[in-house]
This record gives C-alpha cells, structure tokens and sequence, in this order.
C-alpha cells in the first residue's frame, strides 16, 4: 500500500470509491494465489492445469514441489482472484453506500485481475472514466497503480 500511495501526487484528485479500490486492491489482489488441499492434489497429479501449465512438466524444470506450485498458480492467479470476488464474494461488500442495488464488484475483479495481465489489456478492458453511483471511477490508473505497486513489491 505504501508503494501505491506513494506513486499518487495528490490523494485529493482521487474520489473515495477510488481509494476504496486501492486499498480494496491491495488486500485482495492475491487472494487466489492460496489453494486448498484438494486444488493442491488435482495440480500435482495433473488433473488441473492452470493455463498452460503442467505441474509435472513444472516440477521437472525446478525440482522442488512448493515452487513449482507456485509457477503453476502464479500466471493465472489474477484470473483466479477476479473469478473468487465475482462469484464468491457476496456483492453486498462491494455496494456504494446508501445503494441497495449499485456494485462495484465487476471492475473491482477486473482491477484485481489486471495485475497479472499486460498493459494493453489493461488499455483495453478497463475504463479510464466511468462512474458508480455519485463517484467517478479511473480504473485504469487504479490497476496501473496495482500493478506498478506490485511490481516493486517483489523483493517480498
């Protein structure tokens, strides 16, 4: 989170639902990087293949089981993560206050899944103006601060 508000010049340009996104980005952007025991066996005995990625082929480049693991999930993790808030996640977390009906869950997923992806998909899939309720919405610079953010977060 440090990062990311440190990449943003002036935090009063951004309306609330903006820095809502921010911070909703950060804690939730990895969820689905964690797999459950079940998911764990279906990799490992290749009965799932997370994109394009076979854990026994995986395993033969690394030799170990929790990194292959992890370079199985890792480039699908954003795909996950948006699939997990969309359809897991109950949309009441995600409505504008004083709404009972207005969401902001779909661009909150897109924005989740953007970390992972390139920039032109970001271009392409993300709206730079928009609106939810009364508060407008950039979430193209939101993801691109995500991005950006986790970018220099790797030494973690």
């Amino acid at each position: 989170m440090e990062y990311m508000f440190s990449l943003i010049t002036d935090i009063d340009l951004l309306s609330e639902l903006e820095v809502v996104l921010l911070i909703y980005g950060v804690l939730f952007h990895e969820i689905r990087m964690v797999t459950n025991e079940n998911e764990i066996n279906d990799i490992k005995s290749d009965n799932s293949v997370l994109g394009e990625r076979k854990y026994s082929k995986v395993f033969e480049k690394y030799g170990e089981e929790h990194l292959s693991l992890q370079e199985c999930i890792r480039p699908v993790h954003g795909k996950r993560s948006r699939e997990h808030i969309e359809n897991q996640m109950d949309e009441k977390l995600f409505r504008i206050p004083n709404s009972s009906v207005v969401s902001f869950r779909d661009e909150f997923g897109l924005i989740c899944m953007s970390h992972s992806e390139d920039f032109e998909w970001i271009e392409k899939e993300l709206s730079n103006q928009s609106k939810k309720g009364h508060f407008e919405i950039n979430s193209q610079y939101i993801a691109v601060l995500l991005k950006i953010a986790d970018y220099l977060d790797i030494d973690e």
